[in-house]
């Protein structure tokens, strides 16, 4: 299992969804990235997006990640859309 309790994401119904944080997203990314694209995609953008989650997302876009890992960071996307409909 790639993501920690705390990142679990249920995609039954928004309820569920429990959006992970800037941190839980680096830490599931990290062992898949080169030193360098992990600096300047993961550590250098968190100071300037003020550490939100839905713009590491939109940077790791283009990354290759294994199919695992990109289902994962799919289901990240989806609920933090969801919580963020929910919100308005």
């Amino acid at each position: 299992m790639l993501l920690s309790a705390g990142l679990a994401c249920a995609m039954a119904t928004a309820e569920e969804c429990e959006p992970a944080e800037w941190r839980d997203i680096a830490g599931l990314v990290m062992p898949y990235m080169d030193e360098q694209s992990y600096v300047d995609r993961v550590v250098m953008q968190g100071p300037s997006s003020d550490y939100a989650p839905q713009m590491l997302l939109d940077n790791l876009q283009g990354v290759t990640f294994p199919p695992e890992v990109r289902q994962q960071l799919d289901l990240l996307r989806y609920c933090l859309v969801t919580v963020a409909a929910e919100a308005e």
